[in-house]
């Protein structure tokens, strides 16, 4: 069972974070430049989520924001590598998140035990999939705009933290 924090430190956390985001994570263009996405997609912003969740202090900010979120019962997360693993393993590491974790690479290991799946996945039991930015959904739906909509299309439960309309661009 998950225990959530209260609502109050919850959106605390979450408006910490915002300002986290905003000041670390999001990049804007240059003048007539833009970025291009894993989706491929062109856009004038960016959010370089590495700077957020690879720090102690704004991990423990967003184990806080998703706890909440998580649906009960549910002991696996997992994500897609490398934007999803620091949020793995925060969650793994709390004591009230999810007891396994685990990532899925973009293609299988060529040595080893050549795994696609790297960590603790059990296909019997039911899985959270993290991911640290979704703009399409592609990444999260194995390479498949408007990311929590075509998820929810298909069914699948979508919960964000945050929305574009959150931050200042």
């Amino acid at each position: 069972m998950v225990l959530a924090a209260g609502t109050e430190e919850v959106a605390i956390a979450r408006g910490r974070l915002r300002e986290i985001i905003q000041q670390r994570a999001l990049v804007l263009a240059e003048p007539k430049k833009e970025f291009t996405l894993a989706s491929g997609e062109r856009s004038r912003f960016y959010f370089n989520m590495k700077k957020v969740t690879m720090e102690r202090d704004s991990a423990g900010l967003i184990v806080t924001c998703i706890l909440p979120i998580l649906p009960a019962g549910v002991d696996q997360v997992g994500g897609l590598e490398t934007g999803a693993v620091p949020i793995i393993e925060a969650l793994v590491i709390h004591p009230a998140g999810p007891r396994h974790g685990f990532f899925v690479r973009k293609r299988e290991k060529e040595h080893g035990l050549k795994e696609k799946i790297e960590g603790n996945f059990d296909p019997e039991q039911a899985s959270i999939i993290v991911d640290d930015v979704t703009t399409t959904g592609d990444s999260v739906m194995e390479r498949e705009s408007g990311g929590s909509a075509r998820i929810q299309q298909l069914g699948i439960p979508y919960r964000a933290v945050f929305s574009l309309s959150d931050f200042k661009i």
